[in-house]
């Protein structure tokens, strides 16, 4: 059974370009801009072999608006830090991998879980990469951990996705049978493959510069 719910669309939504909402069978991975010679970077060669099958990634900066996740000591915001993060993230995705990247957003706004996944499904995405800068109640808490689709197993773990998706448990139960049959196919192998291979490589690249850094893994 598919109900489709319809009603005023956010900003960031509207602003999508017709041409990344209705996105071709076969499409080529796009080429660089052209840029003036001033400005012109030393670009990489583009990876295409290794990322035949990924054509299109939705980046998604945690929280935004009225929604400020957490909150350092000196009054730094998690929204902000993690936009900082999702923009530089989608120039890198262009710029070297040669990607289409689509921004669930690029300012300071809110948009519900719903909307996030609803952008990512209607532009045809091949991968949901969402970002966040997490806190914790116990003050020495420290590290790096990645996360990826799965159904809450504890009643921490729920309370956890609530609080990082903007939502309520109720909200989170219902997603979690809406999910079930997405869970059982070969998704969830590649989600855990991929999730694995990047909480190595940012361990890896963190700790060369602060060898502290903790590996709270998958």
């Amino acid at each position: 059974l598919v109900i489709d719910v319809r009603g005023e669309r956010p900003t960031e939504i509207s602003r999508l370009e017709p041409s990344v909402i209705t996105m071709p069978e076969r499409m080529v991975v796009p080429k660089l801009e052209e840029r003036p010679a001033v400005a012109e970077k030393k670009s990489k060669p583009l990876h295409k072999q290794a990322i035949s099958k990924i054509r299109r990634i939705v980046v998604d900066p945690g929280h935004g608006g009225h929604d400020p996740g957490a909150v350092g000591p000196n009054g730094i915001q998690e929204k902000d830090v993690v936009l900082a993060i999702g923009l530089r993230l989608r120039d890198l995705l262009k710029e070297e991998l040669g990607l289409d990247v689509v921004m669930t957003r690029s300012t300071d706004v809110f948009i519900p879980l719903e909307e996030r996944t609803a952008i990512a499904n209607k532009v045809g995405a091949d991968m949901f990469l969402s970002v966040h800068a997490n806190a914790s109640s116990n003050r020495s808490a420290a590290g790096i951990e990645t996360y990826y689709l799965n159904l809450a197993k504890t009643d921490k773990v729920a309370q956890l996705a609530a609080k990082e998706n903007g939502t309520s448990l109720e909200k989170v139960s219902v997603l979690q049978a809406i999910l079930f049959d997405l869970m059982a196919n070969y998704k969830l192998n590649d989600s855990a493959h991929l999730a694995d291979e990047v909480q190595k490589s940012l361990h890896k690249k963190v700790k060369s510069r602060y060898s502290d850094v903790k590996n709270l893994g998958v």
